[in-house]
């Protein structure tokens, strides 16, 4: 039989111990969630986006009606910081995302579009139901449609390139994301989205690193500069 003393301790360490159990509980908060699908960023991703680094999670897709929706985060987004602490992977941010309570208001940095940018969401609460793909989806390469040839000596004196910038447009498809978008042939192409073109490849690395679904051309028509959007 159990010394009185004995018992009277064994059932203040239970009933404390039950007290702790519950006040722990009572302070536990559901992790939060923010709703959506990432990637890890390797070294192709760094040009593609303008990184400032190989590191950073980039969002493949956005749960409709989500905390991440709410908070306007967009496809083709890369969060590199998480309440000023950076995100060097996807891995990274989700297990920041799921130490955090639910409720939370949390600042994010993005780069969208080659420039950095903020935003705050409030997590939701739950489990994240989107996966991280282990590759992205192969995409199809990118055609402008047109065919080009180097701009001569001659025009790049007369409109001030720099020697092997810009191309030449000998022809346009018909029905081509360039017809659609108003290229004409014996147009000079000069950039995309303010980088130079300096060759058909490099034109077509730089469309096919596109982060989004459309592109500014700087052309010279007739002399003049001038805008042109493409659209993929």
């Amino acid at each position: 039989m159990l010394n009185k003393h004995v018992a009277a301790f064994l059932s203040f360490a239970f009933f404390s111990s039950l007290a702790l159990t519950r006040a722990v509980e009572a302070h536990t908060h559901a992790p939060g969630m923010l709703g959506v699908a990432l990637h890890e960023v390797f070294a192709d991703e760094v040009s593609r986006f303008q990184l400032p680094g190989e590191y950073g999670a980039w969002i493949e897709a956005v749960q409709p009606g989500s905390p991440a929706e709410a908070a306007g985060l967009q496809v083709d987004d890369v969060v590199v910081g998480y309440n000023g602490i950076r995100v060097e992977s996807a891995r990274a941010l989700r297990r920041l995302v799921q130490e955090s309570p639910a409720g939370r208001t949390v600042e994010l940095r993005l780069i969208r579009n080659g420039a950095p940018t903020l935003a705050r969401a409030t997590l939701g609460e739950g489990r994240e139901v989107m996966h991280v793909p282990a590759a992205p989806e192969p995409r199809a390469p990118r055609v402008l449609g047109v065919g080009v040839e180097p701009i001569s000596l001659q025009l790049t004196d007369l409109f001030g390139l720099n020697d092997g910038e810009g191309l030449f447009v000998a022809q346009v498809q018909k029905d081509s994301v360039a017809e659609r978008a108003g290229i004409q042939a014996r147009d000079l192409l000069i950039a995309v989205n303010d980088a130079a073109i300096t060759s058909g490849e490099k034109l077509s690395e730089m469309l096919n690193g596109l982060p989004g679904a459309e592109a500014v051309f700087t052309i010279i028509r007739n002399g003049a500069r001038e805008n042109v959007t493409v659209r993929f």
